[in-house]
């Protein structure tokens, strides 16, 4: 049991509280890092054509690197995701 819980230098947490709290993160976390994990493929796959010097077209390659970049912005969300479950199980520690 962690010190917050049993009521050393913090608020008391009841076990159960403690258990579903972690539950919580778990589930998030998951979900995050399937994201995370998601975003990195599409942008990854967005590219493929640029970095194998297939020939294709100015508005493709705009798409494609637009494509990447969003694809990078929800990567960018996914790891924010990540640390702010980090920072709230740290706290209810």
């Amino acid at each position: 049991m962690t010190r917050a819980a049993q009521g050393i230098g913090g608020p008391a947490i009841n076990d159960a509280a403690l258990l579903a709290l972690l539950a919580d993160a778990v589930v998030m976390k998951t979900e995050a890092r399937r994201e995370l994990a998601q975003a990195l493929s599409v942008a990854r796959d967005a590219l493929r054509p640029l970095a194998d010097n297939v020939p294709v077209s100015g508005p493709a390659q705009r798409a494609m690197v637009t494509i990447a970049l969003m694809a990078l912005g929800q990567a960018q969300a996914a790891l924010k995701a990540l640390e702010d479950v980090d920072e709230t199980v740290k706290k209810e520690r």
